[in-house]
């Protein structure tokens, strides 16, 4: 008789008297734990302005294995826009954070990829990050006065008191420098209603109103987004203003748009909206502007270095001329010509910002 040895090897997944599922087999009869992978969630695809950090939760999680937040590595696909070095990980697992600070002044897209490994396997995760345009990735920008962004805005001229809706303004913080500021004092301050500074200036004795010092200007391509002609002020309307008479003056009634400088020593040109450039003139244009929300962009033949004053001018006496009448809501300055794409870019993000046209 021939006797055969069959051996078989069988296995089962099974519950142990320990409650935990483990893998059995004839030749491992007291079974091996089963191997549970990391889990990341929460990475999401973020869009964020350029110069801008942007901080986002993510949960980690093991059950088998203790794993830590900064046990995540992190690669990026453009270096160039942000490096991992630039996302920083803190938290304790399960609760981590991640803190997104890409390089300045660019504009672009890149795909991060978290990983974290346990004692078997690696768990790994994609996300993109995209930065979009702002005014400050254009060079030789001067000034960006933006009375939208609550954070700029102070109820003092030292920027030490934060304003709310309503309030005057005493300080507005330019968002293109660290340093660089706009204020006013007492009766000078404009207040801010609803993401705009109202300006209101006397029509007749133009010797009250509200007024901002701007120190520098520095400007050769001025853009800002108006209201104008918020109350009747003969049809002209101060909007900047300097010394020796310097000003440039809004219309709405007097055959003009704009009017460049109270010498006649400088001239430039500008568009309304979308509009083409006008010729250059003193008084530019053979027409008022709508007293409505407008995007202005001007030009001016020669570096302007002088203007230091929104919404009044010093007109070689003591006493400073306020004609201001109009709601601003943003107000920015380079000290070059832009390209017609610059500007575009400009022009274009404002319009968005504002519904405009």
């Amino acid at each position: 008789m021939i006797k055969l040895l069959v051996l078989a090897f069988i296995t089962c997944s099974c519950q142990n008297p320990f409650g935990e599922d483990t893998v059995v087999s004839v030749n491992n009869p007291q079974g091996t734990k089963s191997n549970a992978k990391a889990i990341i969630t929460g990475h999401i695809d973020l869009t964020f302005e350029a110069n801008s950090t942007k901080e986002l939760d993510i949960s980690l999680s093991d059950s088998d294995d203790p794993l830590k937040c900064s046990d995540i590595t992190i690669e990026t696909s453009d270096s160039t826009l942000i490096s991992s070095a630039e996302i920083v990980i803190t938290g304790i697992a399960p609760n981590c954070k991640l803190k997104f600070s890409p390089k300045l002044n660019i504009v672009g897209e890149a795909t991060v990829q978290l990983s974290v490994s346990d004692t078997k396997d690696t768990t790994t995760v994609t996300m993109k990050i995209t930065t979009t345009f702002i005014p400050s990735v254009i060079s030789n920008i001067t000034s960006w006065y933006d009375p939208k962004d609550t954070d700029t805005l102070f109820t003092d001229s030292s920027c030490t008191n934060a304003a709310n809706n309503g309030d005057p303004i005493g300080c507005m913080k330019d968002k293109s420098s660290t340093t660089a500021k706009a204020t006013a004092n007492g009766a000078d301050r404009p207040s801010v209603q609803n993401g705009a500074l109202k300006f209101v200036g006397d029509a007749n004795g133009n010797v009250n109103g509200h007024c901002f010092n701007i120190s520098p200007m520095n400007a050769r391509t001025i853009i800002m987004v108006i209201d104008n002609a918020q109350n009747g002020t003969g049809g002209i309307h101060g909007l900047l203003g300097g010394p020796s008479g310097k000003y440039l003056f809004l219309s709405t009634a007097q055959g003009y748009g704009i009017s460049f400088d109270g010498s006649g020593s400088d001239t430039g040109k500008y568009s309304i909206n979308d509009g083409t450039f006008s010729t250059v003139d003193e008084d530019a244009g053979g027409s008022n502007i709508n007293s409505d929300l407008q995007l202005i962009s001007m030009e001016y033949t020669t570096y302007q270095s002088g203007w230091i004053s929104l919404g009044c001018f010093d007109n070689g006496g003591a006493q400073l001329r306020y004609r201001p009448n109009f709601d601003l809501y943003d107000f920015i300055t380079f000290d070059r010509v832009l390209t017609s794409s610059e500007l575009l870019k400009v022009q274009n993000f404002l319009n968005e910002k504002h519904s405009i046209y």
